[in-house]
């Protein structure tokens, strides 16, 4: 009976079909996968609330506040550099770089 197992196992080991390993390594490989990335749409900054205005470390809500009344002054924006000139919102170039990601002129 100790034979018997031994036997039993090789036989079965031998019955398996043989894998090479190179083909093995295809079909392991990872493989690209499409996937549809969800950006978030742009935000109409001429009707921007007061929060979709604020960016993080940028735009607080007192600047926030300031554009929205500087908007309700001046009205409707068609580039944002006329944000660089309107010296009291105190807006640089690098808070226009934000905005520009973030929103979209309409």
């Amino acid at each position: 009976m100790k034979l018997k197992m031994p036997l039993l196992i090789c036989t079965l080991a031998l019955s398996l079909p043989v894998i090479s390993t190179s083909s093995l390594a295809e079909n392991m490989a990872l493989k690209p996968v499409k996937t549809s990335i969800n950006q978030k749409e742009k935000i109409n900054f001429n009707i921007a609330t007061l929060e979709q205005l604020k960016i993080p470390r940028l735009i607080g809500e007192k600047r926030a506040l300031a554009i929205l009344a500087w908007r309700e002054k001046n009205g409707n924006i068609a580039s944002f550099d006329e944000l660089l000139k309107a010296k009291d919102l105190n807006i640089g170039v690098k808070i226009i770089s934000a905005l520009q990601e973030k929103f979209i002129l309409n």
